[in-house]
């Protein structure tokens, strides 16, 4: 019996006396596990109420009435659960000192023992032989460790601190394309460097951006660059993006602000405390950037917040951790469809695997995600005392120092420097970029000097995405933009190499001005550029020739084509198998434009085609579009080209309407071409034209010469008999009704 029992038995006013069998101390060790077994218990049951669940009862715990002590007829009864055994199984119904403590209430002695003080003063004068550490330490090293997991202080079981992923917040979402803010005085306002926004965070401006159109990037300012860009584009938002550091990690983060009043952030979490991060940032933004208009400070709408956890091993039983998680919420694990288990609490769900990985997604906020965290992990620790956990050795690592990125401390702040201005045209020409100049160069500087002369983008399309500007790109963009064109030509006559730079009438040859140059020099440096010097050319003439030639020198040479792949090689083989079916069926069918040219002037008739000669492009394209536009099922189903039968009512039906429609136009068109005038006032032939042809339309017949000579002789008698009658400057016409508006 430990000293422990025996002063506890000794205040209980008990009189046990000592025996010499060995039952008396098995049955003190007993009583003290179950002690601490019930210590323990109560000490649980603290810790799940202030967790807020509801901790449930062990089977062998629970009371149950006389009535169903036996289980419940019918297929769906279950057995009653196998009695708990107890380390002490091999003990038990053996001693003969069974009963002897049966009527000793337990509960009662433990509550006497906690109210009345332990006298120690006995013991003051005792001589104790001291503790041999280096034994008490052995033997803690080779007792058996589900032994020690049983106080539940010592345990081999390890959870991951939480990790929660990246952030997506919205600010007034529900706004309309209503113009509320002004971008331009955010878009002017200098990027701020490290600055604490409280909990230990700081944050960092990097670069303020315009964004217009189709995600272009318009104008754009850094710390380092000063303002670059236009400031007059039509810019639908601002791109603000940032640097979030706690000393130790960073994360970075971009915040869009948009003229209509919304706000988007999207940024990392930095360390643990993640429940006013993004209220921080925001408040960063808002006050420092913009006129602190009310609604930019309304809720923030989170878009599934998600983060993980792990334990250095695995969940033996996903079975009975699902009827263990339903009582506190809804679960589902279906093994055949999926290897986890989901269960879905108030406000997120869990998704558990085997492998020991559990992942909370769903949250409304980082504060819901932070309480679930807090809220599982005893949780998971009561699993693991249940045996559902099983200790992976493989996972567990020795703890190695953690390599971190420095982070500097916050700099004091400097006075404004004058920033310098930016480069003139003049400047921006003079720059000269060669191969070897942009090697020395790093990525860093190249970009610093790029943005100098106006390049804000370093993006590039690659395909259907966009990548990074390589080093010889950026390089090639600052040339562009400089508009100089230096090429070097080698000089076979005084074997060096010559250059060639300038434009116009500063344009050089090596260091000298080239119509400074003799006329001799000159055509023997053209002829090196292979330039036709037989002819009488002046020196200005050849030094453009020359200048010409070295543009072309400067050009980047067009990319070659890439090697197409096997994929695309068969499918450009099987797009020309299928375009030639296509053809041929297009040709079966009478839809080539020889086929319908030649169906329609069988269909207009030869008569028809001899007399009006029409034009038959515009009508062909007409067939074309018309067999197009045929139901689905008067087409081909393998080529989706119409049916012949199909082609052919169309074009007849077609020419049919034409013909009745064009008739009047083409008959009168035609009379008024090829009628006979002889004899006829020159002043008077558009009208007889016109009369032939409306007489020709009356009769709605072909009138043969010999019937418009008859015509004629009349008409012009008619003519005359007018102009006779004294009314020669009257101009005969149509009479004119008269018309009233009422």
């Amino acid at each position: 019996m430990s000293q422990s029992v025996k002063e506890f038995v000794r205040q209980s006013g008990v009189d046990v006396q000592s025996s010499d069998s060995n039952s008396n101390n098995n049955f003190a060790q007993e009583l003290e596990a179950d002690m601490f077994r019930r210590q323990r218990e109560q000490d649980r049951e603290a810790r799940m109420r202030a967790a807020g669940f509801r901790e449930p009862l062990r089977p062998e715990l629970i009371q149950r009435p006389q009535r169903l002590q036996r289980p419940l007829p019918g297929p769906r009864a279950l057995p009653p659960p196998p009695p708990r055994r107890s380390r002490f199984a091999q003990f038990e119904n053996n001693s003969p000192l069974e009963n002897e403590f049966a009527d000793v209430n337990v509960d009662k002695l433990v509550n006497n023992a906690l109210r009345e003080p332990i006298n120690t003063s006995e013991f003051d004068n005792m001589n104790l032989t001291p503790i041999n550490e280096a034994a008490f330490e052995k033997g803690l090293a080779e007792m058996n460790p589900n032994t020690i997991n049983e106080f539940g202080a010592l345990t081999d079981l390890e959870i991951s601190p939480l990790k929660p992923g990246l952030f997506v917040g919205t600010i007034n979402k529900s706004f309309g394309k209503e113009v509320r803010l002004d971008l331009l005085p955010i878009l002017m306002k200098k990027p701020l460097g490290k600055i604490p926004i409280g909990q230990g965070l700081y944050i960092d401006t990097k670069e303020i951006k315009g964004i217009y159109g189709q995600f272009k990037t318009g104008f754009s300012h850094t710390k380092e660059g000063g303002p670059k860009g236009s400031i007059n584009k039509p810019f639908a938002s601002v791109q603000i993006m940032v640097t979030v550091s706690d000393g130790v990690n960073s994360q970075g983060g971009l915040c869009n602000i948009y003229r209509n009043g919304k706000i988007l952030f999207r940024n990392g979490f930095v360390g643990t405390n993640i429940t006013n991060q993004p209220e921080l940032i925001r408040r960063f933004i808002v006050d420092n950037y913009t006129q602190k208009e009310p609604f930019l400070y309304s809720p923030i709408e989170y878009n599934n917040l998600s983060g993980q956890f792990s334990i250095n091993g695995i969940f033996t039983n996903l079975t009975r951790m699902q009827m263990k998680f339903s009582k506190y919420g809804s679960t589902t694990y279906e093994p055949e469809l999926s290897p986890m288990l989901y269960v879905t609490m108030k406000g997120y769900t869990l998704n558990i695997s085997k492998s020991g990985t559990v992942q909370i997604i769903g949250a409304k906020s980082p504060a819901i995600m932070e309480n679930a965290y807090k809220a599982v992990t005893p949780l998971i620790r009561e699993f693991y005392r249940d045996g559902d956990v099983k200790i992976d050795n493989t996972k567990r690592k020795t703890k190695a120092k953690r390599k971190t990125k420095k982070v500097s401390p916050p700099k004091k702040t400097k006075p404004i420097v004058k920033r310098k201005a930016p480069l003139t045209n003049s400047q921006i020409n003079a720059l000269k970029i060669d191969g070897k100049k942009c090697d020395r160069m790093s990525r860093d500087e190249l970009k610093t000097l790029a943005r100098k002369v106006g390049i804000l983008s370093f993006r590039i399309k690659n395909g259907p995405t966009t990548r990074d500007m390589r080093k010889d790109e950026i390089c090639a963009a600052i040339k562009a933009k400089s508009k100089t064109k230096n090429v070097t030509v080698k000089n076979t006559n005084k074997n060096k190499n010559v250059k060639l730079s300038g434009t116009g009438s500063t344009f050089r040859v090596g260091g000298k001005l080239c119509r400074d140059k003799t006329l001799t020099e000159i055509k023997q440096f053209a002829a090196l550029l292979k330039i036709n010097t037989s002819g009488k050319q002046t020196k200005d003439a050849l030094c453009k020739q020359i200048e010409k030639s070295r543009n072309n020198l400067a050009k980047p040479k067009p990319p070659p084509p890439p090697k197409p792949t096997k994929r695309n090689v068969q499918k450009e083989k099987k797009t020309q198998v299928q375009t030639e079916k296509m053809k041929e069926r297009v040709k079966r069918v009478g839809l080539d434009d020889n086929s319908i040219r030649k169906d329609l002037e069988k269909q207009y008739g030869k008569a028809w085609m001899n007399r009006y000669k029409p034009n038959l492009t515009q009508d062909v394209r007409n067939i074309k579009n018309a067999a197009s536009r045929v139901n689905s099922n008067d087409k081909n189903k393998a080529l989706g080209v119409a049916k012949k039968m199909v082609v052919n009512r169309i074009k007849k039906d077609m020419v049919s309407r034409w013909k009745m429609q064009r008739k009047r136009n083409l008959e009168r068109n035609y009379v008024m071409k090829n009628v006979n005038v002889t004899g006829v006032p020159n002043n008077m032939k558009n009208k007889w034209r016109q009369a032939a042809a409306n007489e020709a339309l009356r009769r709605n017949k072909i009138l043969t010469a010999k019937q418009f000579a008859g015509l004629k002789k009349k008409w012009l008698k008619g003519m005359k008999n007018i102009i006779g009658n004294g009314n020669a400057r009257r101009n005969i016409g149509a009479a004119r009704a008269r018309i009233e508006t009422l």
